[in-house]
């Protein structure tokens, strides 16, 4: 039965992503992939830009290496952290973001 149910879902939302309009394949697909790029820019260059900062090549850094280490992994943490639970919530299944953007489009109607 639950493999119905999962099988109906996949099915639903293939023929959604068939049938949508650019406006909505923006909506729904682009600005996910775009988050989570933007999410994982965040990994990356956060960390790099406080070792630049705190600890400059060819001069005595400002704080201690370790520091800035210990600074970095748990600024990546948080982010993650927060970025997947950011995802979790405005997309899940029940479609947070599509009913944001449909209330919106019944209002300016």
């Amino acid at each position: 039965m639950l493999a119905g149910r999962t099988d109906a879902g996949r099915a639903e939302a293939r023929r959604r992503r068939a049938e949508a309009t650019w406006s909505e394949w923006f909506r729904d697909e682009f600005l996910r992939y775009f988050y989570a790029i933007g999410v994982l820019a965040l990994l990356l260059f956060a960390p790099l830009q406080m070792a630049s900062a705190w600890a400059p090549s060819g001069r005595p850094p400002v704080i201690s290496p370790a520091i800035v280490a210990i600074l970095a992994i748990a600024f990546d943490t948080a982010t993650l952290y927060l970025g997947i639970s950011m995802y979790m919530r405005l997309w899940p299944n029940d479609r947070l973001v599509e009913r944001l953007f449909a209330r919106r489009g019944r209002r300016e109607r």
